[in-house]
């Protein structure tokens, strides 16, 4: 699902000597997509023919500044994917120029698909904000039952009928309820994205923010 939102509907191809409007999905190794500014990359490409290309990838590396592409021969085994110079990937964006590049990876294949496919298979595990207020609810969810049970108990020793008091027990339940607990959270998760903010802080994975005030 997350891949989906990523995948560019339309690919312009050179087929036959011809240039050829397809649909992404339709892609295979070794199709030449043309490229030009503005366009979102619909695979993983090996550039070989470039003018001035460069692409904001700061959705696939964490890089706020666009970078700067050539044609040039990586000589590297390993090589990060920030320093892929003659490479574009699906789901990144061009800023300026063209070119052309020769796909290689498509679908789940590409970097952007092995990403996704890891976030699909892995467990969420839950952040440790959840972890905190997940302890308090019960915690909290407890005390209150407890109390009621007593103020209930306490008030069937007086006479008072056992209906009465069982609705009064659950008016002081709902009561007790801390309804300003959510926008609290709110709040401090939102001063904690402005401070961010300010510092150009790139933000990869949301819950990170979560432990900017623990």
């Amino acid at each position: 699902a997350a891949l989906k939102k990523m995948t560019v509907p339309d690919a312009l191809v050179m087929r036959s000597g011809k240039q050829t409007k397809i649909k992404s999905n339709q892609l295979v190794p070794g199709d030449i997509v043309l490229l030009e500014s503005g366009d979102r990359i619909p695979a993983d490409l090996r550039l070989f023919k470039i003018i001035d290309i460069k692409v904001q990838e700061a959705i696939l590396t964490g890089e706020s500044e666009p970078v700067e592409k050539n044609n040039t021969v990586l000589e590297q085994d390993k090589i990060s994917l920030g320093d892929r110079e003659n490479m574009t990937f699906m789901g990144t964006t061009i800023i300026s120029g063209r070119g052309e590049g020769i796909v290689i990876a498509t679908g789940m294949n590409t970097e952007m698909g092995e990403i996704a496919g890891m976030l699909e298979e892995g467990k969420r595990e839950p952040t440790p904000l959840q972890k905190k207020l997940n302890i308090m609810g019960k915690k909290l969810g407890l005390l209150i039952l407890m109390i009621v049970a007593i103020i209930v108990f306490l008030g069937c020793i007086r006479g008072i009928e056992f209906f009465d008091m069982f609705l009064i027990g659950i008016s002081l339940a709902v009561a007790a309820v801390p309804e300003g607990l959510p926008a609290v959270v709110t709040i401090v998760l939102a001063l904690g994205v402005q401070r961010m903010i300010k510092k150009n802080v790139i933000i990869r994975q949301l819950p990170a923010v979560e432990t900017i005030y623990s």
